[in-house]
């Protein structure tokens, strides 16, 4: 039973993470079985008392549940796992780069920053530290840095298309609308797009006034998408605003 549940985790196919906590719950049940069944042998054969045995399965649940008690306090929250997490291997870039983002999260930038670096130092194409830099470089305005990173992803075969469409929706939600456009643009070029990226789009030339070619975006959205409500929110912003859009106001994309 142990041995058939790793299985799936046991990267015969490498994947994601070498090793997690939540690999173990499944075998854990076959482990449970065998280790009541020894201790119901040892209690035949040593002649133990059922009581006695009982006492010690008693405690055992205690200890544990106790040490899940302990566990479940870094669970709070991205912040105290991440950092729970990366403290216990801190050369697991995946660990490093998502402590960064719990802070970056929490607009901790100078905290952030070392994090991704030290993320990068281990995994140079880490997607999520690459990407979290981008946003650092920008904060810090060094648009040099920023535009070099883009780059890096964009080139990146093994960035996906939720990596940047994320970052042209954090870049829309900061006002970067050229920089919005150019990531939709990028992503567009590599065949892929729904009514996410045309909202995302259509709303960064929104923003910039181009609403001849904002408006047919958010009707493309909608064809693919009819409940979408940021691609509604933008054909109600084209059917009010004849001339250049105005910045502010609605339109904030909710889940870019």
């Amino acid at each position: 039973w142990v041995a058939v549940t790793l299985l799936p985790s046991s990267h015969l196919i490498p994947h994601h993470d070498f090793w997690a906590e939540h690999y173990l719950y499944l075998p854990l049940f076959g482990f449970a079985g065998l280790l009541a069944l020894l201790g119901a042998r040892l209690t035949r054969r040593l002649g133990w008392a059922r009581q006695r045995f009982g006492r010690i399965g008693l405690l055992l649940v205690l200890l544990y549940g106790a040490r899940t008690v302990i566990r479940n306090r870094d669970w709070r929250d991205d912040l105290t796992l991440w950092r729970a997490t990366s403290a216990a291997a801190p050369r697991c870039a995946r660990a490093r780069a998502n402590y960064a983002g719990a802070l970056l999260a929490q607009q901790d930038i100078v905290s952030a920053e070392p994090e991704f670096q030290a993320a990068l130092a281990i995994e140079p194409n880490q997607l999520s530290a690459l990407s979290g830099m981008v946003m650092i470089d920008h904060a810090k305005g060094d648009l040099a840095g920023r535009d070099d990173l883009l780059r890096r992803l964009e080139q990146n075969p093994r960035t996906s298309y939720t990596n940047l469409l994320s970052l042209a929706g954090w870049f829309l939600i900061n006002k970067q609308y050229a920089v919005a456009i150019d990531i939709a643009q990028q992503i567009a070029r590599r065949g892929k797009g729904d009514d996410r990226l045309w909202t995302v789009e259509g709303w960064a030339r929104a923003r910039l006034g181009q609403l001849d070619q904002a408006c047919p975006l958010f009707e493309k959205a909608l064809r693919r998408n009819p409940s979408s409500g940021d691609a509604l929110a933008g054909r109600s912003f084209c059917r009010q605003h004849a001339g250049p859009a105005p910045d502010g106001g609605s339109g904030q994309i909710t889940n870019p």
